[in-house]
C-alpha cells in the first residue's frame, strides 16, 4: 500500500501545479512521505500550503516548523514506517 499511496500523493502533487503553496497536496508533504514519513500532521500540510518553509527531520521522524516548534512533540513512534 505504501507504493500505492506515493504514486497517489505523487500525482496529487504533480495536479495540483507540483508546488506547495496553495497545493491540494503539496509536493513537500510527498517528499517526506517518500523519506519515510508515515503520515503528515495537519499543522504542516497547511502551513506549508501557506508558502511556509517546514523541515522534516528523518531520524527524529518530526518536523520543525516555521517558528522552531517541532511536532509532533516528542516525537512518534506512529510517524515511523512499519518495517
Amino acid at each position: 500500500m505504501d507504493k500505492e499511496f506515493l504514486a497517489f500523493a505523487s500525482m496529487a502533487s504533480i495536479l495540483s501545479g507540483g508546488g506547495n503553496r496553495g497545493a491540494i497536496h503539496p509536493v513537500d508533504d510527498a517528499t517526506d512521505i517518500s523519506k519515510g514519513a508515515r503520515y503528515i500532521p495537519g499543522e504542516v500540510t497547511d502551513a506549508r500550503r501557506a508558502g511556509q518553509r517546514v523541515i522534516f527531520h528523518e531520524d527524529l521522524h518530526q518536523w520543525q516548523m516555521p517558528d522552531g516548534k517541532m511536532i509532533p512533540e516528542g516525537g512518534s513512534q506512529y510517524a515511523r514506517k512499519a518495517q
